[in-house]
């Protein structure tokens, strides 16, 4: 789970909200919703990773714990935080799977 930190409390009928909490993707999350970025080649052979922020934004609503409807107003610093959130969800993920290639793969030799 991440958190983070909004920068000023929200009220809610059962008190104010300071953070947001962030759960980590599951298989069904991930096999609905993809992933939240794509590769695009570029002429003469390079590539870069394209965001895409309306996936971005589909895996915070499903993955807070909190109201998803307090997103809706939140400040651009806190977007970005959110945003970098999920995308550290995937980052994390990735480095995690090659690790464990790695380590099959030198079991297997």
């Amino acid at each position: 789970m991440q958190t983070v930190k909004l920068l000023k409390p929200i009220q809610m009928p059962r008190g104010p909200v300071s953070e947001l909490t962030f759960r980590e993707p599951t298989y069904a999350d991930y096999m609905v919703l993809g992933d939240p970025f794509t590769w695009v080649e570029v002429a003469g052979g390079g590539s870069y990773l394209q965001e895409m922020p309306a996936v971005i934004d589909k895996y915070a609503r499903k993955l807070v714990k909190e109201d998803e409807n307090l997103m809706d107003d939140l400040p651009l610093p806190t977007a970005m935080a959110i945003r970098d959130v999920i995308l550290g969800f995937f980052r994390d993920a990735r480095s995690a799977g090659r690790s464990a290639a790695s380590t099959e793969a030198s079991r297997a030799t």
